[in-house]
């Protein structure tokens, strides 16, 4: 648990790496390895007690036999024999018995549930890991070499090529106006496992656990230029023998 309570307080931000869903995801093992376990599971804790004692005071004859009970140990037994020294504390008939996994005591409730606590260690550790694994992420590009990898997003393209064909200028298209109708805006990236990766690289998220669903990008004039010519060059619908200067010409700051 003090791995956990470290890991919690290390990941303030929200964003999980693939260690710590394995930390997690070993913790969840240990837990269910537990209940497994012949002695160790909570259920099976075993106390003595006499099979016939008196039931207000606790007292019992010598030589009474005594028998097994499992799970904790504050049953009739011993709330009899110590009833002057219980300080308020008290107890479920659900918490013992004298068959084996079958007790319910509340350090077995705050691992597995039951109805004093009803969401155990285990559900939570259960859950966290499928919020990890479901998680999404929206991240922002500022490198300053966006990759071509961007044009293949199908939102990403899409603008892009909308924001060139509508900012035209004296002598070609502006990348200042490219840049300003791209800048800050968010794009769906779909199911481009490529994409999502290069954008895992650009955010410094190698191996966090979750998916990247959405992006926004700064843009200068310098990068759009940039995609603008990645763009053009991969774009089949681009007719060369309509431009009377080089595309290269026509991309002006």
């Amino acid at each position: 648990m003090d791995k956990i309570d470290a890991l919690i307080l290390k990941r303030r931000d929200g964003i999980y790496f693939e260690e710590d869903a394995e930390l997690l995801e070993t913790a969840i093992n240990d837990i269910e390895d537990l209940k497994d376990h012949p002695s160790l599971n909570p259920q099976n804790i075993m106390f003595n007690r006499p099979a016939r004692f008196n039931k207000k005071t606790g007292a019992y004859p010598k030589g009474t036999k005594k028998v097994k009970i499992y799970g904790h140990y504050l049953d009739e037994y011993f709330k009899a024999k110590h009833k002057n020294k219980l300080n308020g504390r008290t107890s479920d008939p659900s918490w013992y018995n004298s068959k084996k996994d079958t007790a319910t005591p509340p350090i077995y409730q705050a691992l597995f549930g039951g109805d004093l606590v009803t969401v155990g260690l285990l559900e939570i550790m259960e859950k966290a890991v499928e919020e990890i694994d479901n998680r999404d992420y929206s991240i922002e590009i500022t490198t300053s070499k966006p990759a071509k990898y961007l044009t293949e997003i199908t939102s990403f393209r899409q603008a892009l090529g909308k924001a060139i064909s509508t900012s035209k200028s004296e002598g070609g298209v502006s990348a200042s106006k490219v840049a300003s109708k791209l800048s800050g805006r968010s794009f769906e990236v779909g199911g481009n496992q490529k994409a999502v990766n290069m954008l895992k690289r650009y955010a410094n998220m190698q191996g966090v656990v979750g998916n990247i669903t959405s992006f926004s990008i700064v843009l200068t004039p310098a990068k759009a230029k940039t995609l603008m010519q990645y763009y053009m060059k991969s774009n089949m619908s681009v007719k060369t023998r309509t431009i009377t200067k080089s595309w290269r010409d026509l991309l002006v700051n």
